[in-house]
């Protein structure tokens, strides 16, 4: 069976989420067989989408603005809501120093939006995948609907 390189992406994120947790032996061996299968394919993903050195300083330096910059609790900690400062008091500061600064790097940028904007067409290509499935009843109880949605529709759990 094909089926998406996005989905590669998907169900590796699954496996690496239960690779470190003891759920038995037959979903532990059900994880890791699938695993390997797609660890080529997801090695060949991250290897295209890797930013380069200029980009990942660009983002460093990003991060270190932002954190410094944000709004600051009672403990003079960066205040954080929904995974990203808040910056009210020093915004018109924040938004010029990271215009500066994405002008300094604007090539490292450009070229990252480029990788990202082919790395997403890649994303819907296909890719053979013969998955090893398990029974439903070698599932843990624990299984969010979510993950058995995906589980399910990529053929990795029979009845």
């Amino acid at each position: 069976m094909d089926i998406k390189k996005s989905e590669v992406v998907k169900l590796s994120r699954i496996f690496e989420y239960f690779k470190s947790q003891k759920l038995g032996r037959k979903f532990s061996y059900f994880i890791t067989r699938n695993n390997i299968k797609l660890k080529d394919e997801v090695e060949a993903l991250k290897e295209i989408m890797a930013p380069s050195e200029k980009y990942q300083e660009f983002d460093k330096k990003r991060a270190e603005i932002a954190s410094n910059m944000a709004d600051k609790d009672d403990k003079g900690k960066p205040i954080i809501v929904n995974n990203s400062y808040q910056i009210i008091e020093n915004q018109s500061k924040f938004d010029k120093t990271i215009s500066d600064l994405r002008t300094e790097y604007k090539e490292a940028i450009e070229e990252f939006e480029k990788t990202a904007k082919v790395y997403n067409e890649i994303l819907k290509e296909t890719v053979p995948f013969e998955p090893y499935a398990i029974g439903i009843d070698n599932l843990p109880d624990e299984l969010e609907p979510e993950i058995m949605e995906i589980l399910v529709e990529n053929g990795l759990i029979t009845e």
